[in-house]
């Protein structure tokens, strides 16, 4: 139903306004929407390509500082981020986030 710019318009209007009516589609749909805009933003910040976070280290600082935002603002599972910063599995990733906590 429409093109992608179309669904991408309304992904970005139900932002923060998805409520009991809708489905866990549409509110997983929208979620992750925004995580990957989210996402984009912070690797033009640092000048990055997927290429560039795929050749990085799983345990690179900038990832290991972009994964806790996605984390708990946009609240994305594990294995998403782990996915999209090319950072291993779920628990390699949550092993290198407990040990970056416990350095600070």
């Amino acid at each position: 139903m429409g093109g992608k710019e179309f669904r991408s318009n309304l992904l970005e209007q139900m932002r923060g306004r998805t409520g009991p009516n809708h489905g866990g589609e549409e509110r997983r749909a929208g979620g992750e929407a925004w995580a990957e805009q989210v996402l984009a933003g912070q690797l033009k910040a640092q000048g990055w390509t997927a290429a560039d976070v795929a050749q990085r280290r799983k345990g690179d600082g900038q990832k290991l500082q972009m994964a806790p935002r996605l984390r708990q603002e946009m609240t994305m599972s594990l294995t998403w981020i782990a996915s999209r910063l090319s950072m291993g599995t779920a628990g390699s990733l949550a092993n290198l986030l407990r040990h970056d906590r416990k350095r600070q």
